[in-house]
């Protein structure tokens, strides 16, 4: 069942509740009837239509945080309808987090990773993580939203959702916000996986994602990435369409370094622990880089802080006494005052990560392989250390815990550079400036 999210009825009309209670309504009342977003006051008069395959909310991983905050940049410059598959109860939390210039609708998620979508992925043109997100009740939402509300741009938040563009009328600028270049982040887990049916089946889903990337991207009339790195990659599969760095960033407001007081013994790791580059990487640091460092400190702790714990990363923390599995907290930033460095031990993987970022943003030391930093224009030995190899790694970090004033001077240069480059003030003026030559003649 599709339902209406932060959508109120009135007496001929759904609308955006401005004032009481938010309320959910089933969209089988008809999408037709749902006046135009944000047209109760007359502002942001053009209207977007973004798509994302789950709700950004609540904001406990990268792919949620920066969707949300892109949502919130294009709202700046018109009005927003964000379509979204959810199954949850957080609706109306997210509807009142995104405020009133956004209406959200949801539907119901196809299921994932069925036998059929499998099949498809091995014996179609498209991979798997196409078919996982085909949904007739989704074309259906799409079009009579279309019919009711027609768009001036369409934005599909990941590569994933893009075919539905297909549904969008022709003339309408069409955006894919890429978060990753997938084909590349898959075809890394495919190499870092052991040899066997699961690593063949990756190797021709990227390859498969590589060709889907290229022709979708083709067909769009621009494309946001997260990075300069992967603009280049995406710039050599289509040549003719304009690519924009939208960064990964960070509310520097909200992780603030205002009362930090860290513990000099503690390491810190943190993400998503269901998250395939987030478990390989802990498995390296406890495996091959925390025993060396435990002979170098005997009294560190490792703490271990994220939601979704992987039967994996609980074998992990047992193997030793001085890692800790805190999961999920309500405030990140108090597990990340307490820290004296932060890792980020990732070996696979793409994008720019979020949780550096954030770390930096708390003025934290951060050490981190190359491909954990990558996409952020930080300098190693200035504004974080980069290290990959285990012994370099190992040496980075008690460097840092034997040297406070260094990992100090470290963490001031990382928080100045993340308050220049990447507060989210800074990249919504990105996205006005993408969304304004989209416009053309005459702008927003």
């Amino acid at each position: 069942m599709e339902r209406a999210v932060g959508i109120r009825p009135s007496t001929s009309v759904l609308r955006r509740g401005s004032n009481g209670p938010v309320g959910q309504v089933a969209v089988d009342t008809r999408v037709s009837e749902l006046r135009p977003a944000g047209s109760d006051d007359g502002r942001n008069r053009r209207h977007a239509i973004v798509l994302a395959n789950r709700l950004p909310w609540p904001l406990d991983d990268g792919w949620k945080v920066r969707t949300f905050h892109v949502v919130r940049g294009i709202a700046r410059h018109a009005r927003v309808t964000l379509v979204v598959f959810n199954g949850s109860a957080d609706g109306d939390e997210a509807a009142a987090a995104f405020g009133p210039e956004v209406r959200l609708i949801t539907v119901e998620p196809p299921r994932p990773y069925t036998a059929g979508a499998l099949v498809r992925g091995l014996v179609t043109r498209y991979p798997v993580h196409i078919w996982n997100q085909e949904s007739s009740a989704l074309r259906g939402t799409l079009a009579a939203l279309v019919s009711a509300d027609p768009p001036d741009v369409f934005v599909a938040e990941s590569t994933f959702v893009a075919r539905y563009m297909d549904g969008i009328p022709a003339g309408v600028p069409r955006v894919i916000d890429t978060h990753n270049v997938d084909s590349v982040t898959f075809g890394r887990y495919a190499t870092a996986m052991r040899p066997g049916p699961r690593r063949v089946y990756a190797t021709i889903t990227a390859r498969k994602l590589a060709s889907f990337e290229r022709a979708t991207y083709r067909r769009a009339n621009a494309v946001w990435v997260c990075s300069d790195v992967e603009r280049e990659i995406v710039r050599g599969m289509a040549p003719s369409t304009p690519v924009w760095t939208v960064p990964n960033g960070v509310d520097t407001r909200h992780f603030s370094p205002a009362g930090s007081a860290s513990d000099p013994d503690r390491v810190l790791f943190f993400g998503r622990l269901d998250y395939y580059p987030n478990v390989d990487g802990l498995g390296y640091f406890i495996r091959e880089i925390l025993p060396e460092l435990k002979r170098r400190r005997p009294g560190i702790r490792f703490d271990v802080v994220g939601a979704g714990a992987a039967r994996e990363v609980e074998a992990l923390a047992s193997m030793d006494p001085a890692v800790r599995l805190v999961g999920r907290v309500p405030d990140l930033r108090t597990v990340l005052r307490g820290a004296a460095v932060v890792v980020v031990p990732l070996r696979v993987g793409g994008g720019t990560r979020l949780k550096v970022l954030e770390a930096m943003s708390m003025a934290r030391p951060v050490v981190s392989t190359a491909i954990g930093a990558e996409g952020i224009a930080a300098r190693s030995g200035e504004d974080l250390v980069i290290a990959d190899d285990a012994r370099a790694f190992g040496a980075a970090v008690a460097d840092l815990l034997d040297d406070p004033a260094k990992a100090a001077a470290i963490g001031e240069s990382g928080r100045s550079l993340v308050s220049r480059h990447y507060d989210w003030s800074h990249i919504g003026g990105i996205l006005g400036g993408s969304l304004g030559e989209l416009a053309g003649p005459g702008g927003e």
